[in-house]
């Protein structure tokens, strides 16, 4: 009978960002301008997940150029003692069981409204959440025309499956008034 899973050796130390440098088989793409915000808006928080061997970054590259970004001198890790293959493997898993998450929407309406128009490093806008009522309208063409640009920041209210607001974050527009914009027209058109 096999006993527990191993833990890992590893240790925790503050580590200079300069220090470190990204795993160059790292396939994932995130928001460093969007880590940034939140990091302007309540502090660098978290680790970055270090291969002890290499310095190459396994988890958190995106937060750890968002701190270089923001100047900071170094960051919290967690360095780790692994063979280059584990070290690969953490690589991918990490952002692959990152990914089969999913929102539990009614708690996310809740936490969300809570913030009242404070939602500065909740990595959601006032937009998003409009356009997530806006979804859930019973005609989207009387919707489209009931949309007052003026008013649409405040509304706090979520009610659409989160993949709406992803799917509306891809649409081509220079910011989010102008994917809303676009999206209304094409419901209107429809």
């Amino acid at each position: 009978m096999a006993g527990p899973p191993a833990v890992l050796p590893h240790r925790y130390a503050m580590m200079p960002v300069a220090a470190l440098s990204p795993h160059p088989a790292n396939p994932n793409l995130g928001d460093t301008n969007a880590i940034a915000d939140s990091i302007e808006a309540l502090g660098f928080y978290g680790v970055v997940l270090v291969h002890e061997a290499t310095g190459h970054i396994l988890a958190g590259e995106h937060r750890w150029r968002a701190a270089t970004l923001k100047g900071l001198p170094e960051v919290p890790a967690i360095v780790v003692d692994c063979d280059d293959r584990t070290a690969e493997k953490i690589l991918t898993g990490d952002n692959a069981y990152a990914r089969l998450a999913r929102w539990d929407t009614g708690k996310l309406a809740d936490l969300l409204t809570s913030f009242g128009h404070d939602l500065a490093g909740s990595g959601f806008t006032t937009t998003d959440l409009a356009l997530a009522e806006l979804s859930l309208a019973e005609d989207a063409t009387t919707a489209s025309r009931n949309y007052d640009p003026q008013t649409i920041g405040p509304v706090l209210v979520i009610h659409a499956p989160i993949e709406v607001i992803q799917a509306f974050r891809q649409l081509p527009g220079e910011d989010d008034l102008a994917r809303l914009t676009g999206l209304l027209e094409i419901a209107a058109a429809a």
